[in-house]
């Protein structure tokens, strides 16, 4: 099933920008503090990226698919994941930098930096699961 919903990170209003699949591609729906989507696919365009890198100007080419859904299981198993064009090409475990790639379940908030920023969290349940069960696989995306 393809996923029904991507976010990304709005820089100017500081908040998640939620897209919905229309039959004429993809419709900001709303802006939020919080997001949660299971079935996850993180996804950075190459192109966009080294966009990026070259104009050293940021531009939406990072995102994170998946279906909405509501899931208020406390779990243990939380990693935190981060993405940084200027350090990595994908999304990435922020506690040893591993690629990421899918998750089972997503959810993205703002957490306060000691600035008094907002600043993107995103906790990943089940990281890379895809790799579970063959470690081989290779996950497949979706281009823009």
């Amino acid at each position: 099933m393809k996923p029904d919903t991507r976010i990304y990170f709005n820089l100017h209003k500081r908040l998640f920008s939620v897209q919905q699949r229309t039959d004429r591609g993809w419709r900001v729906v709303e802006h939020s503090d919080t997001v949660q989507l299971s079935d996850v696919r993180f996804t950075v365009s190459k192109a966009g990226r080294e966009r990026v890198l070259r104009e050293q100007c940021k531009n939406v080419h990072a995102y994170i698919y998946g279906n909405r859904g509501l899931d208020d299981t406390v779990r243990s198993d939380v990693y935190e994941a981060t993405y940084n064009p200027y350090k990595y090409s994908t999304f990435v475990l922020r506690e040893n930098g591993e690629p990421l790639h899918t998750a089972r379940l997503v959810r993205c908030t703002l957490r306060s930096t000691p600035s008094g920023i907002f600043a993107p969290r995103i906790e990943c349940y089940q990281p890379n699961y895809h790799l579970l069960n063959n470690p081989n696989r290779t996950p497949q995306y979706e281009t823009r």
